[in-house]
């Protein structure tokens, strides 16, 4: 533990000072940061129709038991969009145990009768996902 956070609950050792601690301010000392938002959530929002696309609903829970949430959707026409980030890092979608519990999400879904794109951050192919949508409102493309 460092001064900075042994101060922050009223310990200063420069000084001598101190202070019984919880045990839930010292749990909330230990707890780990908030995870940043994927990269995804930062499309803006004149992207899609910029394209042609809807405005998407992001983070939508399709699951009504699993905590299950989709990265973009478009619910009327079941239609779901997934980033998947970190692949070439070994970030969340490349590792083992992850990947198994996204082949479960996924193959929900399509037990839901949804239909699923995948894409890289940077390549997502916006005229396919217009395309589907499109199919999928029965918009002959």
């Amino acid at each position: 533990m460092t001064i900075e956070q042994l101060r922050g609950v009223g310990v200063d050792m420069a000084k001598g000072e101190s202070k019984t601690i919880t045990s839930a301010e010292y749990k909330a000392m230990l707890a780990k940061p908030k995870k940043k938002k994927s990269k995804a959530y930062e499309i803006e929002p004149h992207v899609f129709g910029y394209y042609g696309v809807p405005q998407a609903t992001i983070e939508f829970r399709f699951h009504t038991v699993r905590k299950w949430r989709i990265d973009f959707a478009w619910p009327n026409v079941k239609l779901a969009m997934e980033i998947e980030g970190g692949l070439f890092i070994q970030g969340r979608h490349g590792r083992g145990g992850n990947y198994r519990k996204d082949c479960e999400k996924y193959n929900a879904l399509a037990e839901a009768g949804w239909t699923l794109l995948r894409y890289l951050p940077k390549e997502i192919d916006w005229q396919q996902v217009r395309r589907v949508h499109d199919r999928l409102c029965g918009i002959r493309v």
